[in-house]
């Protein structure tokens, strides 16, 4: 046995220790995956729990990623934990992580027929091979060394295979994978193949397999493993290990007995990727796996309390396996004390197994703690080795797979029973052996199958999963199997049972020819069941010899009575404008009603109107029920009123109401206004019309109009269809006003107008609507536009029509002191207002109002402003022009605009230096000037070219003249005398 380190693999001050002196350390890192907002872990499925458990590796991963890239880390599926190399820098950052539960070294584990199996009762006529517990159908997991599975002893039973290793340097040795090509994991053929290292330890796993599963050929009624027709998965998990050369280092191979500098161990984090694959087969239904063995160990603890913390990566990965209903079997170990044991199998929910003699005494070499599990033979074991042949080994790791093998064999007995149920019966069946350490269970197989004759799962014939019911007794029938004595029907209410029949002997209830002549119970239940309430029911087969029992499936039953009416017609809140429209009342049709009460209520005083029981025959037909209302039940029917209708369904002893449906009337049914829409203005008396929607059913109208401002009404007159006033037509009524209510109607003002419609049975007003009286429209203004300068002083003024205005009033304002210039009445959009009346160079401001017999609207004002005539633009000669000669100076142009009255113009030309005026002539269109289009020629005189000196600039402008005022020239240009 190679010494264990003597710190606690979870010591942090040990990890760093071994982190600062070798580089890093190999670790088992913890995941927390039970994160606040999220479901319990436990809780989730298996794909759940799988993608927490990866996106939780990625997260640690990228914590300690930040100080460098990760060298290779085992990543398990279904653990939340990974294994991996870590840095000082690496482990202080997983030490301190809120995302990581818990930091572990990974260590190195140890490898720790057929007589024994007589022993624990597998032969025989009455053994449990003959009664059937032989594993057939069964896979036990082997994480162990590797199986030769070739071997005569092994043929076909190797079904899966998978190998881990770990390479590396060490303190004191060198790791080497023992995979094909030395890889970390594979799986491809082979991989499950014995290792080969000196030393002859890889033999053990090929030992341990034929022990659980080896099967003589020829066959053997004795030389057999002990689960002899079961299955195989070779886990092959052991790597190669090299002493260091250094004699100062401590050798981790060579020991007493074992003089080798080779050997092998396996790593925790190779062993837990191994016990992760075996959930991932068992959870894929691929290999559903009866138990999983490991005889390896080392590293020995007093408490499974102790183990547990110092090795809390087993302990996720053992309760990941029994989650799913998969035992962990692992030997006890060989140092024979009787305090400790080795560990994995120390710990909580693993099946420890030490070792028994021949002679059924404790095997002075077995760790044998109070906690110990079982015994089973483990002294001179003799099983298949590998090249084909077979070898006799000593220790608990040949006591183990006896075990491992038995619940195998009694799995493949009783598939219905759980890994509990199994533990307990071997525990319940076992021979009590005595020793120093205290009193230990040898397995016995054949007598615990006595203890699991489990009764089959009942069958549950009737009623069917989702039957309703009206009424009680209900009548449930069900099938039983082998080893039941008595069954018993429980009915539940939720979480509470409710009803409790035992039936005695129930393999001799009747045949019944309805199941094919099958044994068939029939109970009969009497209960006070509750209406519109699910139950829950099942049988539950019982031993009573032994205490088991079975469960059959759940089914559940609707209890109603009968089940509610579905109303259909008339649906619920619809609204009828006449008696007749009510012509009938529907509902869907109700499984088990026999008959139904129709009842059509007042909600205001209750009186009611329709009370009728129907037969189901006579008034259903293709799942709907009618029920045709009465003429005199029609007529009870009153205006703006609320009723409510609901049906029972009855089957002569239960009944059951259906919800209640609303009915409104509005007798006859209320106009809809149609013209003028809403906040409409009326421009004229002449416009007003008023629309609404003609009712059918009404025999007159009442309209009413009333002021909005004060809600004084005005107009209130009722119209006998037809009427004065009114007509309808096309489904349209239409009033206009006569001149008596045109006289009540007044010029801007906003009015509030309603019909409503009345027969016999009632009256139903329209929603009212808005319109108003402004008549007429004002109009707009066109020209002259807002702020246009006017040149000529005949002025036209224009502006839009108004369909509603008799007349038009235009006004014009002087700015300068408010007198009204102009105001005249116009028949037209158009007035002319010859020049005279507006003076030059004022602002003026003008508005038109548009008339007729309702009153007037004001436009908006527009201002202009006159300018009489344009003011002459200067062109030629431009400004600055130099002369060299004075016959240069031909013609003087300027542009000016067009007016209606007669234009002359003052051509002035003065010099700079003094002012002196030295050409002045008024010149007349036509005769001095030539005017083309807006632009004016005029031809200079000699008088000017001679006035002109040398060295001299004059500067010149022209005034434009007409009856109504004179404009002069904007600027003056300046032309420069320079001759020659």
């Amino acid at each position: 046995m190679r010494a264990a380190p003597e710190a606690s693999a979870v010591d942090p001050a040990y990890l760093r220790a071994q982190a600062d002196q070798h580089g890093t350390v190999s670790v088992i890192v913890g995941l927390v995956v039970n994160l606040p907002g999220r479901m319990a872990f436990a809780d989730m499925d298996d794909g759940a729990q799988r993608a927490v458990i990866s996106q939780m590796q990625d997260a640690v991963l990228a914590q300690i990623g930040q100080t460098r890239s990760m060298p290779e880390v085992k990543r398990y599926a279904t653990f939340p934990m990974m294994a991996l190399q870590a840095s000082p820098e690496e482990l202080d950052v997983l030490l301190e992580s809120t995302l990581v539960s818990f930091v572990q070294e990974n260590r190195w584990r140890e490898p720790s027929l057929i007589q024994s199996t007589a022993i624990i009762g597998m032969q025989g006529a009455t053994g449990a091979w003959a009664l059937g517990a032989d594993g057939q159908g069964t896979n036990v997991v082997v994480i162990d060394s590797g199986i030769e599975k070739a071997h005569p002893f092994l043929t076909g039973k190797v079904v899966s295979e998978a190998c881990w290793g770990t390479t590396g340097v060490f303190t004191g040795f060198t790791a080497t994978s023992n995979c094909p090509g030395n890889v970390a994991y594979t799986n491809v053929p082979g991989s499950g193949e014995p290792c080969n290292v000196a030393g002859g330890e890889c033999d053990h796993g090929t030992h341990v397999g034929g022990t659980i599963a080896g099967e003589s050929n020829p066959p053997s009624d004795t030389f057999n493993g002990v689960a002899k027709e079961g299955r195989l998965v070779s886990l092959q998990v052991f790597s190669r290990i090299q002493d260091d050369a250094d004699p100062m280092t401590t050798p981790v191979c060579v020991r007493p007995g074992y003089p080798h500098t080779e050997c092998i161990l396996a790593a925790d984090g190779d062993i837990i990727a191994a016990m992760d694959y075996a959930r991932l087969l068992h959870n894929a239904d691929t290999f559903p796996i009866a138990a999983v063995n490991m005889s390896l160990g080392n590293e020995s603890y007093p408490s499974q309390a102790s183990c547990d913390a110092a090795l809390p990566a087993y302990v996720v990965a053992v309760a990941g396996l029994n989650s799913i209903g998969v035992p962990v079997v692992a030997s006890s170990g060989n140092q024979g004390s009787t305090i400790s044991m080795n560990a994995p199998a120390c710990i909580t929910g693993v099946i420890s197994v030490g070792a028994t003699t021949d002679f059924d005494q404790i095997a002075t070499f077995t760790n044998s703690a109070p906690f110990l599990t079982f015994v089973a033979p483990g002294v001179n074991i003799e099983s298949s080795v590998p090249g084909g042949i077979y070898g006799v080994k000593t220790g608990t790791s040949q006591a183990a797979p006896h075990v491992s093998g038995a619940i195998a064999a009694l799995r493949s007995l009783r598939p219905e029973a759980d890994i509990t149920q199994i533990i307990d019966a071997l525990k319940n069946s076992a021979v009590n052996i005595t020793d120093i350490g205290g009193t230990f269970k040898r397995i016995d197989v054949d007598g615990a199958i006595g203890e699991l004759d489990i009764p089959d799962k009942p069958k549950l014939r009737l009623p069917a999963d989702g039957a309703a019911f009206a009424a009680s007794p209900i009548t449930f029938k069900f099938s039983t199997g082998d080893f039941t004595t008595r069954a018993t029907l429980e009915i539940w209410d939720g979480n509470t049972r409710i009803v409790k029949e035992n039936v005695d002997d129930p393999g001799s209830c009747p045949q019944d020819p309805a199941f094919g002549n099958k044994v068939v119970c029939a109970v009969n239940v009497t209960y006070p069941f509750v209406d519109e309430k699910t139950y829950t029911w099942l049988v539950v087969a019982k031993n009573m010899d032994n205490g088991s029992r079975t469960n059959s499936v759940t089914r559940s039953f609707d209890f109603d009575t009968p089940g509610r009416a579905t109303l259909l017609t008339p649906a619920n809140k619809v609204t009828i404008n006449t008696q007749a429209e009510l012509a009938v009342l529907q509902w869907g049709e109700v499984d088990l009603a026999t008959s139904y009460r129709v009842t059509l209520f007042d909600t205001d005083d209750g009186a009611v109107i329709i009370n009728a029981t129907v037969a189901e025959g006579t008034v259903c037909a293709s799942q709907v029920c009618t029920y045709t209302v009465q003429p005199f039940e029609q007529s009870q029917l009153l205006d703006d009123k609320k009723y409510k209708w609901y049906v029972v369904s009855m089957d002569g002893s239960d009944m059951s109401k259906s919800e209640k449906f609303k009915i409104f009337t509005e007798f006859p049914a209320a106009p809809m206004l149609t013209y003028p829409d809403n906040n409409w203005t009326f421009n004229a008396l002449d416009d007003i019309e008023l629309r609404w929607t003609e009712v059918a059913t009404a025999e007159e109208y009442r309209l009413r109009i009333w002021k909005n401002a004060n809600n004084k009404k005005i107009i209130d007159v009722t119209y006998v269809v037809p009427g004065r006033s009114i007509g309808c037509s096309a489904g349209t009524c239409t009033w206009t006003p006569e001149p008596v209510d045109l006289t009540l109607l007044q010029n801007q003002t906003d009015y509030r107008w309603t019909v409503r419609a009345e027969n016999a049975l009632g009256k139903t007003e329209s929603l009212p609507r808005i319109f108003r009286i402004q008549s007429p429209a004002p109009p707009a203004l066109i020209a002259p536009a807002d702020d246009a300068k006017l040149n000529d002083a005949n002025v036209t003024f224009s502006w839009s029509a108004i369909s509603d205005a008799d007349s038009y009033k235009l006004i014009v304002k002087d700015t300068k002191n408010g007198a009204k210039v102009l105001k005249t009445t116009v028949v037209g959009t158009t007035f002319m207002q010859p020049a005279g009346l507006f003076k030059n160079d004022r602002t003026y401001k003008w508005f038109v109002k548009s008339k007729n017999e309702l009153g007037s609207a004001k436009s908006v004002k527009y201002t202009f402003k006159t300018e009489f005539p344009h003011k002459p633009n200067l062109q030629s000669p431009a400004d600055n022009t130099k002369l060299h000669d004075p016959s240069e100076l031909t013609t003087m142009v300027w542009r000016s605009g067009n007016t209606t009255e007669p234009i002359t113009y003052k051509v002035i030309v003065k010099r700079v230096d003094n002012g002196v005026k030295v050409f002045k002539q008024v010149v007349s269109v036509g005769v001095d000037t030539v005017c083309d289009a807006t632009i004016c020629t005029f031809t200079v005189p000699q008088s000017l070219r001679n006035a002109l000196k040398d060295g001299k600039d004059y500067k010149w402008h022209v005034r434009a003249e007409t009856p109504s005022g004179s404009q002069k020239s904007a600027t003056r240009f300046i032309f420069k005398a320079r001759f020659p």
